[in-house]
Formats: structure tokens, sequence, C-alpha cells
């Protein structure tokens, strides 16, 4: 996300799939241990549709801030405040029938907002990729036997 300003944009996916590509500007303090370089980057990062949070926050050395781990109550409620307005207009937009849920943080927020709005739609929990999670290991293979086991497979396939 932080080199191509697309949530969780592997750069391929961004230029490939996409067809975006452009250049990435630089914030005025750049983290030394996560410089931009845009769609040069060499990094791959997972790809999703939707991203919760499509800002980034980072500690001085790198480490990634997710929205629930913003200590300040008021900043954190601000901001899942304007993070839930624009997901769920993503929802009303788009009009899944199925919303995956990656990590249980997600899981609980789309829930919670689907029964706020009164809006039905079956949402499946699958884990978060991240290396902080317990047991992340062999995620690819996971998610095609999580695919496979619900029946979205062909979603995610070329045939």
């Amino acid at each position: 996300m932080c080199q191509t300003g697309v949530p969780f944009g592997d750069p391929k996916w961004v230029r490939n799939w996409l067809k975006v590509e452009a250049e990435v500007g630089k914030p005025q303090i750049e983290c030394p241990d996560r410089r931009i370089s845009g769609f040069s980057s060499e990094k791959s990062e997972y790809s999703f549709v939707a991203n919760y949070c499509p800002l980034a926050f980072m500690k001085h050395d790198g480490g990634n801030i997710t929205p629930g781990e913003i200590k300040n109550i008021q900043d954190r409620n601000a901001l899942e405040s304007v993070c839930e307005e624009a997901y769920l207009a993503l929802i009303e937009l788009l009009e899944p029938e199925i919303i995956i849920a990656i990590g249980r943080y997600m899981e609980t927020k789309t829930k919670n907002l689907l029964q706020r709005n009164n809006i039905q739609r079956r949402v499946l929990y699958m884990p978060h990729p991240s290396p902080r999670v317990v047991n992340h290991h062999k995620w690819p293979e996971k998610v095609t036997e999580f695919l496979q086991e619900n029946n979205l497979l062909p979603f995610f396939t070329r045939e």
C-alpha cells in the first residue's frame, strides 16, 4: 500500500490488473526502514479488493500501527468513524453477497457495521497473513483451502 497508494497494492497487481501507474510522492519525513520506491518496488504484497483503513500509520522503526492500536480513544474513534463511513459506502455500492473479513478485528467491525445498518450479508472470517498473527505460516495454502471449503475458489481463478 505504501508503495503505490492502493490498499494492499502490490505494484504488479496495481499496474497490470488495475491499469494504474503514476509517480508516487514521498512524505516529508520518510521512515528509513520503509523507503518509498513507488512502482519500481520489488516488494510483493498480498492484494485484496478493499481495506478498512486505506491509510498507513507507522512507528519510528517502520512497524505498522493499526487503527485498533491507536492508544488515544478519541483519535481512534474519529479515525474508525471515517473508515466505517467509507467501508459502508463501498458495501452499499458493490452490494456483495459475501464479505470475507481478513482478521478478527475486521470480522468484528464488519458484523457490527452491518448490524447497526440493518444490512444482511454473509460474513466469513479468514486469518490475517501478518507475521504478528499466531499461526500465520503457509498463508497462501490456508487461503486456497478456505476458498475451496467455502466454494469461492472459482471467483479467484481464471478458467
